[in-house]
């Protein structure tokens, strides 16, 4: 009867992560199909998911991370162009070269995690069969 029980448990606890997989992952789907403007509110409610489970939490904070960072670079990317547009001084220049270059290091940065992101939610979907 013992046996029984830690099949079941198990079991219960396999289904729990599945489930877990399965609201962080369609959170992150939201996210990488949202137009630019949406980012933003789709990142916090993938950070609002109740990952409830190690293998989706590290799906949670990987991905949150990615689209943190894609935001952050397309945000200094608009700023840049906006800066420019404004005043064509060469302090304007200058400052908006520093933040150009801290705006490809966020959009590198995201194309990497974006990729592992995506590689760890095809894993943990392959292994919970979604």
């Amino acid at each position: 009867m013992l046996l029984v029980a830690g099949v079941g448990c198990n079991d219960e606890k396999k289904q729990a992560e599945r489930a877990a997989v399965e609201r962080v992952s369609f959170a992150v789907g939201e996210l990488r199909e949202a137009d630019e403007a949406a980012k933003g509110p789709r990142l916090a409610a993938l950070r609002a998911v109740d990952c409830g489970a190690t293998p989706a939490c590290e799906l949670q904070t990987l991905c949150a991370n990615a689209y943190a960072a894609h935001i952050s670079g397309v945000s200094k990317t608009h700023a840049v162009a906006r800066s420019l547009e404004q005043d064509a001084g060469v302090e304007t220049a200058e400052s908006a070269g520093k933040l150009l270059e801290v705006a490809e290091r966020d959009v590198k940065k995201a194309k990497e995690l974006t990729g592992k992101c995506a590689d760890l939610e095809g894993e943990l979907r392959r292994r919970y069969g979604l």
